[in-house]
């Protein structure tokens, strides 16, 4: 389908589209005239709306229902779907790592630093776990444990760039207190969103191009 009358932004998501909507073969490289549908429909709409939409196009459409099963369950290749799988893995090591920093900093009066040591490790090993099992099945490192050492190594790495970021929050931001609502003592919290929203494309990217391949 002919898309020239299409704006950039509606362009963007057919292209994203892509990888979900249409079998993984050379020959289907057309972008559907349901997809450019589908992205016009988005105009003005909420990101809820979007979701919302997205996951009826993707049922309704020929084809769809297999399709969108595809996104959580078997083996895939597809930097989009891992992807798309990865923001759950993440999320989950994502509460499992605020919610022991939160913790230890909160209940039990631990230093921030230490504690966000401590909750990143315990993040990495249910990222690792996760991703291994769901999202990245073939690795380039025939043995288990050189595996894990190169997976920890990439997030160690991501903890130097968490350190870094929260840090900075806690010793350059939060003595200017720049949002007054927000009590000096609790930047280290708004450090730790920004920081896990960089070390998280980080980790995926790191990941997937450098430890694991195609089959």
């Amino acid at each position: 389908e002919n898309l020239d009358g299409a704006s950039d932004a509606q362009r963007s998501c057919g292209v994203a589209l892509i990888p979900v909507l249409l079998p993984q073969t050379a020959e289907e490289t057309a972008l559907p005239h349901a997809a450019a549908g589908f992205c016009a429909s988005l105009t003005n709409r909420s990101f809820g709306d979007i979701i919302i939409i997205g996951i009826k196009f993707a049922v309704g459409s020929k084809d769809g229902a297999m399709k969108l099963k595809h996104l959580f369950a078997g083996e895939t290749d597809n930097t989009f779907i891992q992807f798309f799988r990865y923001i759950f893995v993440g999320g989950l090591a994502f509460v499992v790592d605020y919610g022991t920093l939160a913790l230890a900093v909160e209940v039990f009066g631990m230093n921030d630093k230490i504690a966000s040591v401590i909750a990143f490790v315990l993040g990495l090993a249910v990222n690792y776990l996760l991703s291994t099992l769901w999202i990245f099945r073939h690795s380039k490192i025939g043995n288990r444990l050189a595996e894990f050492a190169a997976f920890a190594l990439i997030g160690v790495i991501g903890l130097l760039i968490n350190l870094g970021i929260i840090t900075f929050f806690d010793e350059v931001v939060a003595p200017r207190q720049p949002i007054s609502a927000i009590p000096k003592d609790k930047y280290y919290l708004i450090g730790k969103l920004v920081s896990t929203a960089v070390v998280f494309v980080w980790n995926f990217a790191a990941r997937k191009f450098i430890i694991f391949d195609r089959k």
